[in-house]
């Protein structure tokens, strides 16, 4: 599930949950593959309360220095993570 902004200026952070796979699961996953997210609350517990989103998200932040490769492993590397857990 993504939570993207629905302003006209976006931001390069995205924040995403997957169903049934802890963020610090996919944190953890991810950085055996040294891809550096993100993942919990993010100084933003009362928000988070609010959405019942009590484990957090995965938090990804693009920068200048990313290129759309990075992007594509980091996809890749998510679907094999949703394969491990979901089948």
């Amino acid at each position: 599930k993504l939570y993207l902004s629905e302003r006209k200026n976006h931001s390069s952070i995205i924040s995403f949950t997957i169903e049934g796979i802890h963020p610090h699961d996919i944190a953890a996953l991810l950085a055996e593959k040294n891809i550096c997210i993100r993942a919990g609350q993010h100084c933003a517990s009362p928000l988070f309360k609010k959405l019942d989103l009590f484990d957090g998200t995965v938090r990804i932040s693009l920068g200048i220095y990313n290129i759309k490769e990075d992007i594509n492993i980091l996809v890749e590397e998510l679907k094999i993570i949703v394969k491990k857990f979901w089948g």
